[in-house]
């Protein structure tokens, strides 16, 4: 199994729509398997961000996933996801890039 990506529409139903919160945005997806940590991936997002002026900070949310917020805002989701077919298939995933969010956030005043 490879490292891939997706390209894909996110569809929410948030209660209260803005320029952060939309009801639905693109959102580039990462995926690699189990061997690679989520936290490389999230670490990985996180230099982006930061190269784009962005600095981010990592909440855990529980063993297998965490999130990154920016001023206030969730950018991004990570973690360790398996499920049992014929046999075991596990992976690793986590947020490339939310658009139009990220630019949003990029906007908003440094706190």
């Amino acid at each position: 199994m490879g490292r891939y990506c997706t390209l894909t529409p996110c569809f929410r139903n948030e209660p209260e729509f803005n320029n952060l919160y939309r009801p639905y945005f693109m959102k580039v997806e990462l995926f690699a398997p189990s061997t690679v940590p989520y936290s490389k991936l999230m670490f990985d997002a996180q230099d982006f961000m930061a190269g784009e002026g962005l600095s981010s900070l990592v909440v855990p949310i529980n063993i297998t996933s965490s999130d990154l917020y920016a001023r206030g805002v969730e950018l991004g989701s990570y973690g360790h996801r398996s499920m049992h077919l014929k046999t075991k298939i596990s992976w690793s995933y986590g947020t490339g890039l939310a658009e139009p969010r990220f630019s949003e956030v990029l906007k908003l005043p440094l706190t």
